[in-house]
């Protein structure tokens, strides 16, 4: 991916306090109230994903719990559990803002769809992966419940 900047050079569109995150203008996703970009970790040198959720109209006791679910995927650590890094407000532009390692959202169905030769190995590989991350989670005290199954 390109992000519009590059280690000799100092373009980005913003970084988060520390210094350690650029964010490119690169919209990766997104919703109604949040927008997720490219990103980069200026400390290690890796892709990122940097996700911007509009706060400006939640209630106290909605933001309250928006900041406690971004510690609690801060602090899960599993090999089949997307790595989060970091999270903060920013106050001015109203924005809770969240550090992931990036990742391309598609389903497994579509996956299979556009690649016809997926074995019935690779599908059962998969299978485990998924359920050995949903028992991580269903093993923390108190047990996490996936909020995007289907």
């Amino acid at each position: 991916m390109d992000f519009g900047f590059c280690e000799d050079s100092n373009e980005f569109v913003e970084k988060d306090p520390t210094g350690r995150y650029a964010r490119s203008d690169e919209i990766l996703g997104g919703g109604a109230v949040k927008t997720v970009f490219g990103a980069s970790d200026e400390v290690d040198g890796v892709e990122a994903a940097w996700k911007q959720e509009n706060v400006e109209h939640v209630s106290p006791q909605q933001l309250e719990r928006l900041i406690s679910e971004a510690r609690l995927l801060k602090s899960l650590k599993a090999e089949y559990i997307i790595k989060f890094y970091d999270f903060w407000i920013d106050d001015e532009k109203k924005n809770l803002n969240l550090i992931t390692v990036i990742f391309v959202s598609v389903s497994l169905s579509q996956y299979c769809k556009k690649h016809k030769g997926v074995t019935t190995k690779a599908m059962k590989n998969w299978a485990r992966q998924i359920l050995r991350g949903f028992h991580y989670l269903q093993t923390r005290e108190p047990p996490i419940i996936h909020g995007y199954l289907k």
